[in-house]
């Protein structure tokens, strides 16, 4: 994930105007590239930057990734404000998973305000995993 996915994607965000800090963590299959942005930076642009980025690193990503990367705006100092916890007595994990995944983030994910909803389940660990924000 490093070499195939990250290394492109931080070759076209290291071009992006007002770009303060870049850091990266792959974990499991997983690459997530946090970009923080000098104060004065108009939010907006630089999301519509970030997305250019994604767009121009396409060529060079592998042509199997299961998704496609994405950006959300976030402020990485916000804390959570809903952590949930789903369980159940009759069905196989696997099942509450797909439902927390599938259905529960999808609707959160669509309220007005939610900035970012992220799972951590049996086959994504929490360390793996971002807050509710």
């Amino acid at each position: 994930m490093a070499s195939s996915v990250a290394t492109p994607l931080e070759y076209q965000f290291a071009e992006i105007p007002g770009l303060t800090q870049m850091t990266s963590a792959n974990v499991l299959g997983n690459t997530q590239i946090t970009l923080q942005f000098d104060l004065n930076r108009n939010i907006d642009a630089a999301a519509q930057d970030v997305q250019t980025g994604i767009d121009a690193a396409g060529g060079q990503l592998p042509k199997n990734l299961p998704t496609p990367p994405t950006y959300r705006k976030v402020n990485p100092a916000d804390s959570p404000i809903l952590i949930l916890a789903v369980h159940s007595d009759v069905l196989p994990v696997t099942t509450v998973d797909d439902y927390a995944e599938n259905i529960l983030a999808q609707q959160i994910s669509q309220i007005p305000g939610i900035a970012q909803v992220s799972i951590a389940d049996n086959r994504n660990p929490p360390c793996a995993c971002r807050s509710i924000r």
